[in-house]
């Protein structure tokens, strides 16, 4: 199979994922899960304005990285840059959510993703698509 039909293929897989997970998360939540996750927040969250703060910031790096994936489909050389930062910044913003439950469709799609990431991070710096940025 083409390498460069499987990257685009894997991109949009990840993005189907990331659909699915935000209706998982927002609509078939059970109500032991929600108030697990009330119940847990960090000390640091019962402030309301950092709440929001946090909030508006992971909503805008979570943007960015839907735009990052656009212009990996597209080979754009900042993509790359770009979809990195954006995979730390999000792994770096889990470490300060503190224990969270999921419900097992959620805890599924979350495996999935993070799979995602993995192959996506695999094709951009470990085979010849990583050459393909570079032209552009």
């Amino acid at each position: 199979m083409n390498l460069e039909k499987s990257f685009k293929r894997t991109i949009l897989w990840y993005f189907f994922l990331l659909f699915l997970y935000f209706i998982s998360t927002f609509y078939y939540e059970s109500s032991e899960v929600q108030e697990f996750n009330n119940i847990n927040f960090p000390q640091w969250w019962n402030n309301e304005s950092s709440l929001y703060a946090a909030s508006i910031f992971m909503l805008i790096v979570s943007l960015v990285n839907l735009f990052s994936l656009y212009l990996l489909y597209n080979f754009k050389k900042n993509g790359k840059k770009i979809y990195i930062i954006t995979f730390v910044i999000l792994i770096l913003m889990g470490f300060l959510t503190g224990p969270l439950a999921a419900d097992p469709l959620t805890y599924v799609i979350e495996g999935l993703s993070a799979t995602l990431n993995g192959a996506l991070i695999v094709f951009l710096y470990f085979t010849p698509i990583s050459k393909k940025f570079n032209q552009f």
